[in-house]
């Protein structure tokens, strides 16, 4: 009876826990990790943890409501679609033609999840939101050589643009190789197609202008290399030409930098956070400054350093972070926290919110129902997928509750009729009567 009792305790806790705590997960710090924007939903996949493992995580954070940064509202789907591999220095894009809703992880680091060993087999694939399914696409063409530190942007046709990066060890190569060609993904007809430039880069960002235009900001053309922030490398996607443009520097210092991020403002400015160069020989430094935006309106392109406030407290330097814009904030995530003189230390387990139209970091995400308007639909659908998710949960364990409560009394009911049953007579009882 105790035992019975004891077990209907620990379920009705879990009732409690899945109703209440649904969304208590909390992802661990990580760097070189990758994010997409998909409707409402902000999506992560993998990254490498501070002890060096690599990650095969999916998860998202909900943007269909406010919320403040000390408590996302997260959900964890690796249980049901985890990447096939730990996955880290890829880099993903969506394609949202047709409402297909899929999401393309291309290159990086792949490796086995138990051992850590390399096991990459395609360059890409493919997620589907809709399915939590993965694939390896069958796709024509060339197929692109193994890289890492790169980034993808896509435009509104299904093409998908990826740039440089480098091959070394860690993708297969035996000698570090940086690369200058610009790899294409047609996702409707499922084909590569591969160009070359004469700009080498890796550890760069990228982003799209409303023109067609691909700005490439910073990253390192070799190991020890950093290039110059103010060259500006310019693809344009509708005439496939290179130029490489001057921007125009403040009085002040803007380091150059790699592994850092760049949002596209409304107003066609690039907002780069964050980054790492090399000082006195030490890799990985903190640079100055944290934010800095490139005009790309005016001619020549003009770099600013805003005046950025904080609501939040002293805020960390960020490298290997993401960082993707949503209505009027910039979301950062994760990354290795930098310093003014020594290697990073510590990872960052924390998402951060900056205000873009006065460069403040603040508390707190606020859902903006004009902005999101066209998207109410798909956030009801978000809103209605998560809550289905809890009623599955609590339904099932609501009705293993009930089952056990309904064979626990049906065998007490059959105890207690044999109980009450008379006693049969003992057959010994009768031996030698006669």
């Amino acid at each position: 009876m105790a035992y019975y009792f004891y077990s209907l305790y620990l379920y009705l806790i879990l009732i409690l826990v899945v109703f209440f705590g649904v969304e208590s997960y909390a992802p661990i710090g990580r760097l070189t990790h990758s994010s997409v924007l998909i409707k409402n939903n902000l999506y992560f996949f993998g990254g490498q943890y501070r002890n060096g493992l690599v990650s095969n995580e999916v998860f998202y954070l909900n943007l269909s409501r406010s919320f403040d940064v000390e408590n996302p509202p997260w959900f964890d789907l690796t249980s049901t679609a985890s990447i096939p591999f730990g996955s880290h220095f890829a880099t993903v894009a969506s394609n949202d033609v047709n409402n297909n809703l899929d999401i393309y992880l291309f290159g990086g680091v792949m490796v086995d999840i138990i051992t850590q060993q390399d096991s990459f087999t395609s360059f890409v694939f493919k997620f589907n939101v809709n399915s939590s399914r993965w694939n390896a696409p069958s796709v024509n063409g060339i197929v692109p050589k193994r890289r890492r530190k790169i980034n993808a942007v896509s435009d509104n046709s299904g093409k998908i643009y990826i740039y440089g990066g480098v091959a070394d060890t860690l993708v297969g190569s035996s000698t570090p190789q940086f690369l200058d060609d610009l790899i294409i993904f047609n996702t409707v007809d499922s084909l590569w197609s591969i160009s070359s430039s004469t700009i080498i880069r890796a550890s760069y960002s990228a982003t799209l202008l409303p023109n067609g235009i691909i700005a490439y900001i910073g990253g390192h053309e070799n190991l020890d290399q950093i290039v110059d922030i103010s060259k500006i490398v310019l693809y344009d996607i509708k005439s496939s030409t290179w130029s490489i443009k001057t921007a125009k520097f403040p009085d002040q210092i803007i380091d150059n930098r790699l592994s850092h991020t760049a949002v596209l403002a409304p107003n066609n400015k690039i907002i780069v956070f964050g980054g790492s160069k090399i000082a006195n020989g030490i890799f990985n430094v903190k640079v100055s400054p944290d934010v800095a935006v490139l005009n790309t309106e005016t001619e020549p392109f003009e770099w600013t350093i805003p005046k950025v406030t904080s609501s939040i407290g002293i805020f960390p330097s960020l490298k290997g972070h993401t960082a993707n814009l949503v209505g009027n904030y910039m979301i950062v995530a994760f990354g290795n926290i930098t310093q003014l003189n020594t290697e990073p230390s510590e990872t960052n387990t924390n998402i951060y919110l900056m205000d873009i139209r006065n460069f403040t970091w603040v508390n707190s995400f606020e859902f903006e129902i004009e902005q999101h308007a066209e998207k109410k639909e798909n956030s009801q659908s978000n809103e209605s997928n998560d809550k289905k998710v809890v009623v599955a949960a609590v339904v099932g364990v609501i009705v293993t509750i009930i089952v056990m409560i309904g064979a626990f009394l049906i065998y007490k009911w059959v105890h207690k009729k044999r109980k009450n049953l008379p006693n049969p007579p003992n057959p010994s009882d009768h031996l030698g009567a006669e």
